[in-house]
């Protein structure tokens, strides 16, 4: 589409673009929709077509907002701005953001299966700051290690894992969040093997706490486009992820308890089953006993 906006014409690039916005529709990637709304509309500024680009700008500034994507919300923001005045866009900025967390915490706070509740939240993070790969690690407690527990690519699939686990270590030891806007050129990363191989841009990484214990680390990244994440992702992630923390905590007491449930519900069906298998056998003894009764008899 972009290709097309740019060397041929902006019919052409419009049907690549709805094209683009129908699978990312179909697949219920909000990020991707509104970043292709962003550029589908910045190309028809591009080309004098004014209203319809105002139309896909604020599709865009409202699936930023649905998610709590700040850094494009302010990018689609500042178009918009510059051409009209969108005060009423403004005004719900504060209150959107809060119902975004509000929903992502509550949606969280009714998960009690541990390895689901961890799946939403890489996912949210997805969603909400644009990165491509999100990993969660988790401190074993007899190890004293940190364990990979889940992670997803919104893009592609790697068969190599794309973190850094020294940024990984540090953030989760000094319990302060990490973010860079580009790795490769990071005085302190840009010499890192993996940074090198894959030229890794924007890192963000921060600890996944409640308020008594650190439990481990939520890191991700966009290993393509550089300054993706803000610390006001952070400020986002953080009021979610303390909320996954403490649903993770609850949701592992909760499996913990069906787990013993079940120990004690099959130990009690093993012993039901034994009482019934004995006192099966006394009533085959006693069926045998009285026909031996009734022989006697006739004897």
């Amino acid at each position: 589409a972009v290709y097309h906006s740019i060397f041929t014409n902006s019919d052409r690039s419009s049907r690549y673009f709805e094209r683009a916005a129908s699978i990312a529709t179909a697949n219920k990637r909000q990020y991707q929709m509104g970043r292709i709304y962003y550029s589908y509309g910045v190309m028809l500024y591009s080309h004098g077509r004014i209203d319809i680009a105002r139309v896909k700008l604020e599709m865009a500034f409202h699936l930023f907002n649905a998610i709590g994507s700040v850094e494009y919300r302010k990018r689609t923001m500042s178009i918009l701005e510059s051409r009209d005045d969108v005060s009423p866009m403004q005004r719900m900025l504060t209150k959107e953001r809060l119902s975004s967390i509000i929903r992502v915490s509550q949606e969280l706070s009714r998960i009690l299966d541990p390895d689901i509740l961890l799946g939403k939240i890489v996912e949210s993070a997805l969603e909400v700051t644009g990165a491509q790969n999100g990993y969660i690690f988790l401190l074993n407690e007899y190890t004293g290690k940190l364990e990979l527990k889940t992670s997803k690519n919104s893009v592609l699939q790697s068969t190599e894992e794309l973190y850094l686990f020294e940024v990984i270590e540090h953030t989760f030891t000094s319990g302060r969040f990490f973010v860079t806007g580009n790795a490769s050129t990071d005085a302190k990363l840009s010499q890192n093997g993996l940074v090198r191989k894959y030229a890794l841009k924007s890192i963000l990484c921060l600890p996944i706490a409640t308020h008594e214990k650190r439990l481990g680390v939520l890191y991700l990244n966009n290993q393509f486009a550089a300054e993706v994440f803000s610390e006001d992702d952070y400020d986002l992630l953080s009021v979610f992820v303390t909320q996954g923390a403490i649903s993770y905590e609850n949701a592992a007491m909760y499996h913990e308890l069906e787990l013993r449930v079940q120990k004690r519900t099959e130990k009690l069906n093993r012993a039901y089953e034994a009482i019934q298998s004995a006192y099966q056998d006394l009533r085959d003894k006693e069926s045998i006993i009285r026909e031996d009764l009734l022989m006697a008899k006739r004897v």
